[in-house]
């Protein structure tokens, strides 16, 4: 227990760390992915009859380009 008491800021440093690598490799980028292909599907809806997949698939990737997730 006293050891404990000797490493609580490094003990919550370290959750710290693991909580902000978890939102910034794991949360951001599912949700950057959601708003995409949201984005993607009402685009497809509004030129529905001009949409073919190969520009869907352009549209999706330009618009994780633009949010940074791919290169």
């Amino acid at each position: 227990m006293k050891k404990l008491k000797e490493y609580w800021m490094i003990i919550i440093l370290l959750i710290c760390f693991l909580g902000m690598g978890f939102y910034w490799y794991e949360w951001r980028p599912y949700k950057i992915r959601i708003q995409c292909a949201k984005e993607t599907v009402e685009s497809y809806e509004s030129i529905n009859s001009f949409g073919t997949p190969d520009q869907l698939k352009l549209y999706l990737d330009i618009c994780l380009k633009k949010k940074g997730l791919e290169e």
